[in-house]
């Protein structure tokens, strides 16, 4: 139950629910605010960081597009437990990686679409900020 009033939320006593592979970090370390409303929208931000990031994995640049990946496919085994994806996010602090190939695309470069002349470092940010700080720089 959820009091926009007062942002009280009351979801029970698992804060874990979800598909492991996209929990932020701080539903994986177990120190998300569970009675927070605010505290779950930040976790839609990094969830739908890495859906941006498998859209961007299939976006056609200069005739390449890749083949479909989950975030984390190349730390994780294909049903990640908790501890799996605990220790790639919280402890080695990974992010999946924005393909190099996207700032080659010169029409998106001179357009300046979404940041993608900024590189890297810009998204990081972006997102790091818009997360209250969970989330790797490099990212």
């Amino acid at each position: 139950m959820h009091s926009q009033g007062s942002d009280y939320l009351d979801i029970g006593t698992n804060p874990r629910v979800g598909t492991k592979r996209y929990m932020a970090p701080e539903v994986l370390s177990e120190q998300i605010r569970t009675d927070c409303f605010e505290s779950y929208k930040k976790t839609d931000i990094w969830a739908y960081g890495l859906v941006l990031w498998e859209i961007t994995r299939r976006t056609a640049v200069n005739g390449i597009v890749e083949d479909y990946r989950p975030p984390f496919f190349d730390v994780v085994p294909s049903d990640p437990s908790f501890e799996d994806m605990k220790k790639v996010v919280c402890v080695d602090q990974q992010t999946p990686v924005i393909p190099n190939r996207l700032f080659s695309d010169s029409v998106r470069l001179r357009r300046g679409l979404g940041g993608a002349s900024q590189g890297p470092q810009f998204w990081g940010t972006r997102l790091q900020s818009a997360h209250g700080g969970a989330m790797s720089s490099g990212w």
